[in-house]
């Protein structure tokens, strides 16, 4: 078999090789590019991607698909497998196969001309939504039913653009509208004893510089004509000032 040579097992570890390139998009199983299957180990993918039935799946990795989307095959199957209702699909692996689909977008490995817009997208909630917005402020994500958010991974917030036009869906700030139904007591990251704590509880520094403290961080949020209030950890409004709620539960950039 193929893993077994010791000569080909070099060729497969090696994932940016031809051998592996063609794997990947000529070799088949079961009617699917080996390409659309992963390694058995590899969760990143899981819920999107199948994982190969054979005795040294692990082994092929790098002939199999993963969370990276290398070219418009790969992307077109990404989207397509996300907007399928009947996949289970976990937020975090739905998050980081956005976030490769707009890093795919944004480094021209992939064109907006070549990818048909799906018809729904995996949302934050795991169900499958049509009239869905990608979130482009973090402290809205608090405020949104998460079953209209599509979502990047956290670190990766600013390709949410990206994403956006890829999936043809608006951004959360285009269609949301939010601001604190009270201005806060003014303060400081360094004054407050809840925020010092709640920094140590979470083993991270704690910010400094000014803040708004309400004993309950409330928004009011406007979306297609309704309003409805929510209470949030965090916000910072259209000035640029930031709110927080007196708990502490979030301590916030």
């Amino acid at each position: 078999m193929l893993v077994e040579s010791a000569d080909a097992a070099t060729l497969l570890a090696d994932r940016s090789g031809y051998t592996c390139w063609w794997l990947r998009h000529y070799a088949v199983v079961d009617g699917v590019p080996l390409g659309g299957w992963r390694a058995p180990s590899d969760l990143t993918v899981a819920g999107l991607l199948d994982p190969v039935d054979h005795p040294h799946g692990d082994e092929l990795a790098g002939a199999l698909g993963n969370a990276d989307v290398e070219d418009i095959d790969a992307a077109r199957l990404i989207l397509r497998r996300l907007s399928e209702a009947d996949r289970a699909v976990s937020p975090l692996v739905a998050a980081t196969a956005h976030t490769a689909l707009a890093e795919a977008l944004r480094a021209g490995r992939i064109e907006l001309d070549d990818v048909e817009p799906p018809t729904a997208a995996k949302t934050l909630a795991g169900d499958v939504a049509q009239d869905a917005v990608v979130l482009d402020a973090p402290w809205l994500a608090a405020a949104i039913d998460p079953g209209r958010l599509i979502t990047v991974v956290p670190s990766q917030i600013g390709l949410a653009s990206s994403l956006a036009d890829l999936l043809d869906m608006p951004l959360a700030t285009e269609e949301f509208t939010a601001e604190p139904v009270q201005e806060g007591r003014p303060s400081t990251w360094e004054s407050e004893p809840g925020a010092l704590r709640s920094a140590l509880m979470q083993s991270r520094p704690l910010p400094t510089g000014p803040i708004r403290v309400h004993d309950e961080l409330v928004v009011e949020v406007h979306h297609d004509g309704t309003t409805s209030r929510r209470r949030v950890p965090f916000w910072r409004d259209q000035k640029g000032a930031l709110h927080i709620d007196a708990e502490f539960h979030v301590i916030a950039d």
